[in-house]
């Protein structure tokens, strides 16, 4: 009896350590599966089945989940490019990414999750209380800087001032700041109503090389002070809020609940308002003689903005006054010269 209990005990002893094993196994198969399974490839295939219902575009939709994993991992765009598309995720990585296609199927835009966008040659951070920089500004700052070297292509000028109103991420001063010769500038002052826009400006500036002092103020542009005429500035550009509440339909979600409505509407009742208040800054002294005004607009108002500001200045004060298309053909922008 003793062996035979001895055997049937040591045979119970085998198949509960056989059970063990095969758990053991399946378990760590299972966790390697798992890892397996968490790759850029699988990652990628997850963005596109949880983003295409919400931009209905394929190449939006890769290329928003190829700058996740470029922020993530720290690649470049080449370095992705060229990585094994196999090649494992930590839990941490996978996790990181799946909490910002979270944020992204709330409509979240992907500056915001990533904490910053691209303007021009310069990476600016962002958040909800400034707006995300467009093409169009873009554009502003090229036809703003073409014509200060058109008009002062020697240091034989005065040094310019130059004001920014609304800067928002400061992203138009920080671009002049290094595109234009630092002798050609004395100064680059910026002001916004916002103190939240503010302090994301002072951090851009503060961490973005640039070549020309940049201040920053706290000012609404309809209580600025009258100034003597010496303290103006050569130089007024503004992008201020200009969209129509009726186009709100016509606008995406990541817009219009994301990014600040007071830096993107203007009142239904007067569309122009803000570009008449710049237009009064030429009787506050603000506009030295021969002083530019660069403007991006609604194309919607494109003329009757003209027509204001070119009231409000008065004929006899402007040597000229244009409005300039974009790259896609739409009446854009504004630029006035004051008369000398």
């Amino acid at each position: 009896m003793y062996i035979r209990d001895l055997a049937k005990l040591n045979l119970g002893l085998f198949a509960y350590i056989i059970h063990l094993q095969v758990e053991a196994y399946l378990y760590s198969s299972l966790y390697l599966c798992t890892l397996v399974m968490n790759t850029i490839k699988s990652f990628l295939a997850n963005a596109f089945d949880r983003l295409i219902p919400i931009y209905n575009s394929p190449s939006e939709v890769k290329a928003i989940a190829q700058a996740l994993l470029m922020d993530k991992l720290a690649m470049s765009q080449t370095d992705l490019l060229l990585t094994d598309k196999d090649t494992p995720l930590s839990e941490d990585k996978w996790a990181s990414l799946c909490a910002a296609i979270s944020r992204l199927e709330q409509n979240e835009p992907l500056q915001y999750i990533l904490g910053y966008a691209y303007f021009l040659d310069f990476k600016l951070e962002v958040s909800p209380s400034v707006l995300i920089p467009r093409p169009e500004t873009e554009e502003l700052v090229h036809l703003l800087t073409q014509t200060v070297k058109q008009e002062y292509p020697s240091t034989l000028h005065t040094p310019l001032r130059i004001l920014d109103i609304g800067t928002g991420s400061a992203c138009i001063p920080i671009a002049l700041a290094r595109l234009l010769r630092k002798d050609a500038v004395e100064a680059i002052h910026a002001i916004d109503v916002s103190s939240e826009a503010l302090q994301t400006a002072q951090k851009n500036i503060d961490t973005i090389e640039h070549n020309i002092p940049i201040k920053i103020q706290e000012a609404n542009l309809f209580t600025l002070p009258v100034i003597e005429r010496e303290e103006g500035y050569d130089i007024i550009v503004s992008n201020p809020p200009y969209i129509h509440p009726k186009e709100a339909d016509e606008m995406s979600k990541q817009v219009l609940d994301w990014e600040p409505t007071t830096a993107l509407f203007a009142p239904s009742e007067r569309p122009t308002i803000f570009y008449d208040e710049i237009a009064r800054l030429k009787h506050k002294g603000y506009l030295k003689n021969k002083a530019h005004i660069f403007l991006e607009i609604n194309p919607l108002y494109a003329q009757e903005t003209l027509n204001n500001m070119h009231s409000i200045i008065g004929e006899n004060n402007i040597h000229l006054a244009d409005i300039l298309n974009d790259m896609y053909g739409k009446e854009r922008f504004i630029h006035i010269q004051i008369q000398e």
